[in-house]
């Protein structure tokens, strides 16, 4: 899985040791549509959809975000959290519960502002 290869930007972000997570980070893209449930978030519609897949000991659970921008693209924010396979540990760690997650991206979703620079709008 590599959502990030068409991509604006990725943001690594941070995360907590000692657990199973072994990384966090966000991918902007531009995308033609949104797609999944709409959702608000201070105010502000977003589509919602929920991704996981395991590869080589790693699970990652993706959570998609996008917006309608008015030049009749849409912003795609795409959160992602790989967490080592629990199984391949003899006394694995503990895991970060997946709603701490969540609420920490609704947070910068919550943050987003539009900007005009020079007749472009963004985000």
């Amino acid at each position: 899985m590599q959502p990030w290869t068409d991509a604006l930007a990725k943001v690594e972000l941070p995360f907590p040791t000692g657990t199973t997570l072994r990384e966090l980070f966000l991918i902007l893209k531009l995308v033609s549509q949104g797609r999944g449930e709409p959702i608000r978030v201070k105010g502000h519609v977003f589509f919602f959809r929920r991704e996981g897949e395991g590869a080589a000991g790693t699970l990652y659970e993706v959570f998609r975000y996008s917006t309608p921008l008015p030049d009749g693209f849409w912003l795609e924010l795409i959160f992602v959290a790989a967490e080592a396979n629990p199984g391949c540990f003899d006394d694995p760690p503990p895991a970060v519960p997946l709603e701490a997650l969540v609420l920490r991206f609704l947070r910068i979703l919550g943050g987003l502002r539009v900007v005009k620079v020079g007749g472009v709008t963004l985000y």
